[in-house]
């Protein structure tokens, strides 16, 4: 994962709420994880390979990863459009 002790904490958090998604429980961890301090490129990307790799093996919650992906990444982009930061992500 990382060196950086904080990171390490936030990719440990992000790892506990994606082994508990199912799709009747998206909407509660989809805002716990809005919530939890994803707000830079290295976050992001941990939780984009965390998410992905049981949902390439087909695990149950798959499509719901995918989508709290696609929207932090969105959400991530937004705010550094608005701050002036022309940084891909």
């Amino acid at each position: 994962m990382s060196e950086d002790p904080e990171e390490e904490k936030k990719q440990k958090e992000i790892k506990g709420l994606l082994n508990k998604i199912t799709p009747e429980k998206y909407e509660t961890i989809r805002e716990k994880l809005m919530a939890s301090g994803i707000d830079n490129a290295k976050t992001l990307r941990g939780l984009i390979d965390q998410a992905r790799a049981p949902a390439l093996l087909g695990a149950g919650g798959g499509a719901a990863r995918r989508a709290l992906c696609a929207e932090r990444a969105w959400r991530v982009r937004s705010v550094r459009r608005a701050r002036g930061d022309r940084a891909g992500v």
